[in-house]
């Protein structure tokens, strides 16, 4: 089994400490996501996503959009954009 990860692309943040294995902080948080907008990750859940998820990928916020209505209507889930990330990087 992989586990993938999906974080907002306009706040890269844990996508960018995952990929450097060290917190990385960003300067602003612009994105719909506002539950994945962390400019400055903890070092604790850096370690753990480092060794739990092989992947991490970056969506936009075009995409979680898209994925909102889907889930929406195709699924009849109502989902908020950070909700929605997941299935976005599915799509």
């Amino acid at each position: 089994m992989r586990i993938f990860g999906a974080q907002a692309e306009r706040e890269p943040a844990y996508y960018l400490s995952w990929k450097e294995g060290k917190v990385v902080g960003t300067e602003t948080r612009d994105t719909i996501a506002d539950g994945l907008a962390t400019r400055t990750p903890e070092a604790a859940n850096v370690r753990d996503v480092r060794q739990l998820v092989d992947e991490v990928v970056l969506v936009s916020d075009e995409e979680m959009w898209r994925s909102i209505e889907t889930l929406l209507v195709e699924e009849h889930v109502a989902a908020e954009p950070a909700g929605a990330a997941s299935t976005a990087a599915l799509l």
